[in-house]
């Protein structure tokens, strides 16, 4: 999936699981900045490299998918299953209002600052409601073999209510079921959760949630170049 914005000199291009746009964009001039996403190592010049980890969840049948979470997801998925007040859906091109309020004050209560709703076009939404009212949801990339999950978000962190905050729990890992489900019916050999950080305990909650669907570990790769251009600007503008 190749993702361009903008005019030069304040061109970007993010290349994300996509090994011949990859391939490709390394030899590209005329951008301000081109970043590469990738499970493959690459030997592109003048690109600076950053290397993560991130776990696969394999996909063939949706049974065996299952089978391979662990005993605390699919238990809380059963919940979800046996529960009619809950409801899920998977919607394709632009952000709903919903999901993107969801998604910005997730990021705002943690003193983040959201992307744009804008930035979220072309993906995959699966969000997951409890009587009606959004409690999580998943915006993925719908790249091929690999989709990959750009952001999980929920209302974990501005709940106070023990069992809402339970409900919230469920739902989540149901979304992340549904996104099996949706890459399973659409030709993926497997969902990228994101980058898993497995030294950082302030990050060891939302590990531990990555790992709990059996995925394997993978090394993620990821390439950037930036103008000398486009840099001393950025640096003004901060």
């Amino acid at each position: 999936m190749v993702i361009e914005k903008g005019l030069w000199p304040f061109k970007t291009a993010q290349i994300i699981l996509d090994e011949k746009a990859a391939h490709a964009y390394m030899h590209k001039s005329g951008y301000g900045r081109i970043v590469i996403l990738t499970h493959a190592k690459l030997d592109p010049h003048g690109f600076s490299l950053r290397q993560k980890e991130t776990a696969i969840i394999d996909l063939d049948s949706l049974d065996e998918v299952r089978a391979r979470f662990n005993k605390t997801a699919r238990n809380e998925i059963s919940r979800t299953e046996r529960d009619p007040d809950f409801r899920f859906e998977v919607i394709s091109g632009s952000m709903p209002d919903d999901a993107y309020q969801l998604y910005a004050s997730s990021v705002e209560v943690r003193e983040g600052k959201p992307h744009a709703q804008s930035t979220f076009d072309g993906m995959v939404f699966v969000l997951g409601y409890y009587r009606d009212e959004l409690l999580s949801g998943l915006a993925i990339f719908p790249t091929r073999p690999v989709a990959r999950i750009r952001s999980i978000f929920s209302r974990r962190f501005s709940v106070d209510d023990k069992d809402l905050y339970a409900k919230i729990g469920y739902a989540s890992r149901r979304c992340m079921q549904e996104a099996c489900k949706w890459g399973i019916e659409n030709g993926r050999k497997g969902i990228d959760v994101g980058s898993v950080n497995r030294t950082d305990e302030q990050k060891s909650g939302m590990m531990m949630f990555k790992l709990s669907f059996g995925g394997r570990i993978v090394p993620e790769y990821t390439y950037t170049r930036t103008s000398a251009l486009f840099s001393f600007f950025e640096r003004l503008l901060r």
